[in-house]
Formats: structure tokens, C-alpha cells, sequence
């Protein structure tokens, strides 16, 4: 999973189901704060979206291990979590 420090990207689907970038339309933005691959993270799905970057971006990582860790602590997180997993997809195709 990554998040964006600064920066925008395109967030673009293939409603065609071919998952091809090339096919792909923009169907949002996201910028500062927004949290990349989780649901592909969290399910082991392959990906509902693209991201094409609109500028200069910096992003960091943070790995499975890393996530597991601080949701078995804080469950409220793992909570919020699961809740973005599930609804993610479906406010892309909105």
C-alpha cells in the first residue's frame, strides 16, 4: 500500500473487464493523503484501478506486515480499514 505525500494521479477503470490501462477512463483524482493498492493489499485482489501520476509525486510504502501490525493493536483502524476495502471499489463506479 503506498500514500501519497504530495502530488496528484489519475484514477482510471477499464469498464471493458480486459483490465487494460490503454482502455482505461479517468474516473477520479486523489492527491495528499490518499491511500494506494489498499484493497489489493487487503483482499489479495488483483487491481480495480490505475493510477496514472498528473504531476511531480512523492508517495511512501507501507507493507502488509506493517499494516497487520498496527490494526491488531487498534482495532478501530482495522475497523476503518475494511470499511475503505469495501466501499472503495464501488465509489469508483458511481
Amino acid at each position: 500500500m503506498f500514500i501519497v505525500i504530495n502530488g496528484g494521479f489519475d484514477v482510471l477503470v477499464d469498464f471493458s473487464g480486459r483490465n487494460k490501462f490503454a482502455e482505461a477512463e479517468v474516473v477520479d483524482q486523489v492527491g495528499q493523503g490518499a491511500a494506494l493498492g489498499e484493497i489489493g493489499m487487503m483482499t489479495g485482489e488483483r487491481r480495480t484501478a490505475f493510477l496514472k501520476a498528473t504531476e511531480e509525486c512523492d508517495v511512501i510504502e507501507v507493507a502488509y506486515k506493517t499494516v497487520k501490525e498496527v490494526t491488531l493493536r487498534r482495532a478501530e483502524l482495522n475497523e476503518q480499514l475494511m470499511v475503505i476495502v469495501k466501499v472503495g471499489p464501488s465509489l469508483l463506479l458511481a
